[in-house]
């Protein structure tokens, strides 16, 4: 097929699909002339919803070490003695609250 053949093809084809798109006059907010109920001025689509920052904690245990002196016999010698702390950590959230 030549190159003219297939630009007059293409040229057609494009027509043809131009044709058959909707009117531009039709109003706006409707699709194909169709007007959807959910345009109207009355219907209000106001979130049911809001956000809300709360504040959890969570616990976590950490371990420590200490040089203590310690005696046996009368003799001082030094020994490393492991402790545990517990340490609350806030974590904050953004939870969605609905009405």
């Amino acid at each position: 097929m030549s190159p003219i053949r297939k630009l007059t093809v293409l040229t057609v084809a494009f027509a043809a699909a131009a044709a058959s798109l909707p009117d531009s006059s039709a109003e706006a907010g409707s699709y194909y002339g169709y007007r959807s109920s959910y345009s109207d001025s009355s219907h209000s689509c106001a979130p049911r919803y809001y956000y809300k920052t709360i504040t959890t904690w969570n616990t976590v245990t950490k371990p420590y070490t200490v040089c203590r002196t310690k005696y046996y016999c009368g003799k001082a010698y030094h020994a490393m003695q492991t402790f545990y702390k517990t340490i609350r950590i806030p974590v904050t959230h953004r939870v969605r609250v609905s009405y």
